[in-house]
């Protein structure tokens, strides 16, 4: 199994399997930069604070 390399692969991975949105940390931001806007652009990020598990489950849940 090939393993993922960074936040592009991690983008057309969840693109590829549909996925409309992506949950991310505040400091992925930087590294979205780095993705080419067409990828970037076709599954919609919704960030939260770093380290914040509990906030991401709740985004992930639509609490």
């Amino acid at each position: 199994m090939d393993e993922l390399k960074g936040l592009e692969d991690i983008l057309r991975v969840a693109k590829n399997a549909g996925a409309k949105r992506i949950l991310l940390p505040f400091s992925a931001i930087r590294d979205l930069q780095d993705v080419p806007m067409e990828l970037a652009s076709s599954v919609s990020p919704d960030f939260y604070q770093d380290g914040d598990v509990i906030a991401a489950a709740r985004k992930a849940l639509g609490m």
